[in-house]
């Protein structure tokens, strides 16, 4: 090996591409930093799409609250005595009572009147307001684009009568890739929910 003293006697070169490696490392460490938050943003928004085949309740009640956030909703802490269903706050400071349900067939009517009396028992006993949503995952084991309409007309009927909001997690979907296309607002989604009685005018996955 070269003596101590050796160091002090260097070429102009020697220095520069010293620099250079340096500046190179730096760059690397740069990229694979980058590429780390890459991969991390990539793996949240796979997780989006998991609401259309998702058919275990808790985790689908997860990964529908992740989108309700994302699309600009304060998530407020869950229900008590049980309940699966959960309240949203909006900037406007309007809040919804939103449920989630996973259904093999077609849609039926009792979880759309149970979370009406639930809203109104709420406006009862505690004096809060909220738009009752139902979300639901209709058949999570087909593709989206041929589940066809699976929710029959005495289904649709109750909710409009209890003014309760339907929406299909193909739909929820869709508004996410939406968004992100700039095609629709968070403030325009929650204003087609909040004037729905009965299944939501959101375009389906085609």
């Amino acid at each position: 090996p070269p003596p101590d003293w050796a160091q002090d006697f260097r070429l102009p070169q020697e220095q520069v591409l010293q620099d250079t490696i340096k500046d190179h490392e730096d760059a690397i460490q740069n990229l694979y930093t980058s590429l780390d938050t890459a991969r991390e943003a990539l793996q949240k928004a796979q997780k989006a799409s998991r609401i259309l085949y998702e058919a275990d309740q808790m985790k689908l009640n997860q990964y529908v609250r992740e989108s309700f956030y994302v699309l600009g909703a304060e998530l407020l802490p869950a229900m008590e005595n049980g309940k699966e269903a959960f309240r949203a706050q909006l900037p406007n400071g309007l809040q919804a009572t939103i449920d989630v349900k996973i259904f093999l067939n077609s849609l039926e009517i009792e979880p759309i009147l149970a979370l009406d009396r639930f809203v109104r028992d709420s406006l009862a006993t505690e004096g809060r307001e909220s738009k009752g949503i139902l979300v639901v995952n209709m058949r999570p084991d087909s593709n989206p684009t041929e589940r066809g309409l699976l929710l029959p007309p005495e289904a649709i009927n109750a909710a409009q009568k209890t003014h309760i909001c339907l929406i299909t997690t193909t739909q929820l979907f869709n508004i996410l890739s939406m968004r992100q296309k700039g095609v629709v607002s968070p403030e325009q989604f929650w204003q087609i929910l909040f004037q729905t009685s009965g299944l939501a005018n959101i375009p389906e996955l085609t």
